[in-house]
C-alpha cells in the first residue's frame, strides 16, 4: 500500500472509514485504526472503528464509539489485565486532581465518577468539540501511568488499550447512570452505603463547602428541586431506591458493547442523525431462517 494514500473501505457498520496509519512490517493479527469525523449542519460527529487483521486475511471491525457534543457519555477504563491502578490514597487523589484540572482544559463536563481499585467510571459530556473527550481520557491515562511508573521504578502500560464508552439519553438515564456509577462500591460489597466510599462523586454532591464541589451540575439534577437542599434530598432518596435488574442490565450491556444507554425512541433518533445502525443487539450472528 502506498504510504501517501489512504485506502477507503466500506466497513460492515455502514460508515466510510479510513486507514489512518499502517505500521511497517505489520502482520496478520495486528490492528488497523479507522476513523471518520465530519460536520453535518452545525454539529460535528466522530466515529472510530478498530479492526483486526484476521488469520483469514479479512477484517473484523469492532463497534466504533459514538460521540456527540453536549451529550453525557458513560465511560469505564480498566487497569491492564485487571491489575490494581490505585494502591493507596495518594493514587486516588492524584487522579482526581488531574481530572479536575484537565476537564476544563479539554472542555468536558464531569457529572459523576467512581474510582475503584482497578478501574474508573466516569460520566462526561464534551462541548462542541467532540475530540476533547478522547483527549481527556488519553491525558488522564498518560499522567497516571507516568506517576505510577515513577513511584514503582518500572515502565509499561497501566491501562487497557481502549476505554469503553456509551452515549446516554439525558432525560431518562442521566441520573440512572450517576446512581449506577456511585453505587459501584456498594454492589462490590466494599461499603454498605455510598457515602462511606471516599472516591466517588456521591460525597462531593453533599459537601458542606460549596468550593469543594467541582462537579458540573447536570440539568436533570438541577430539575430535582428549587433549592440545593431539595435537590440533595430527592437525589439521596433516588439513590436509595431499589434498582431494577432491567436497568442494571441495560446500562451494563450498553457500556460493554459501546452502544446507546436509552430507550427505543432515543436509539431511533440517534441512528437517524448518525446514519448508522447502533441499536442494542444480542451477541453472535442472527439466527438463519430457512
Amino acid at each position: 500500500m502506498d504510504k501517501k494514500k489512504w485506502d477507503r473501505l466500506r466497513i460492515e457498520k455502514g460508515t466510510d472509514l479510513f486507514i489512518k496509519k499502517k505500521k511497517r512490517g505489520q502482520r496478520k493479527g495486528d490492528r488497523f485504526i479507522y476513523e471518520k469525523s465530519e460536520k453535518r449542519g452545525q454539529i460535528y460527529f466522530s466515529s472510530i472503528c478498530y479492526a483486526d487483521i484476521s488469520t483469514e486475511g479479512g477484517f473484523m471491525p469492532r463497534m466504533g464509539r459514538v460521540v456527540l457534543p453536549n451529550y453525557p457519555h458513560h465511560i469505564v477504563q480498566r487497569g491492564h489485565n485487571r491489575q490494581a491502578v490505585f494502591a493507596e490514597a495518594g493514587d486516588f487523589q492524584r487522579y482526581l486532581y488531574n481530572l479536575r484540572e484537565l476537564k476544563d482544559v479539554f472542555g468536558v463536563k464531569v457529572y459523576a465518577y467512581c474510582l475503584m481499585t482497578n478501574h474508573v467510571h466516569l460520566l462526561l459530556a464534551p462541548d462542541e468539540s467532540t475530540t476533547g473527550l478522547g483527549q481527556l481520557m488519553k491525558a488522564l491515562a498518560a499522567r497516571m501511568t507516568r506517576y505510577r511508573n515513577k513511584l514503582e521504578g518500572c515502565s509499561g502500560t497501566l491501562w487497557e488499550g481502549r476505554y469503553k464508552s456509551s452515549l446516554v439519553q439525558s432525560d431518562c438515564y442521566l441520573l440512572a447512570c450517576s446512581r449506577y456509577i456511585e453505587l459501584n462500591p456498594v454492589r462490590a460489597k466494599m461499603v454498605s452505603q455510598p457515602e462511606d466510599y471516599a472516591w466517588s462523586s456521591y460525597l462531593l454532591r453533599f459537601s458542606e463547602q460549596a468550593c469543594d464541589n467541582w462537579l458540573d451540575t447536570d440539568p436533570c439534577f438541577d430539575a430535582l428541586g428549587h433549592t440545593l437542599e431539595d435537590r440533595r434530598l430527592k437525589y439521596r432518596t433516588f439513590v436509595n431506591q431499589n434498582v431494577s435488574s432491567e436497568e442494571l442490565t441495560l446500562i451494563r450491556e450498553a457500556l460493554q458493547r459501546g452502544q446507546l444507554t436509552g430507550n427505543t425512541c432515543f436509539v431511533d433518533e440517534i441512528e437517524a442523525v448518525m446514519g448508522l445502525r447502533i441499536e442494542r443487539r444480542g451477541q453472535g450472528r442472527p439466527v438463519r431462517r430457512i
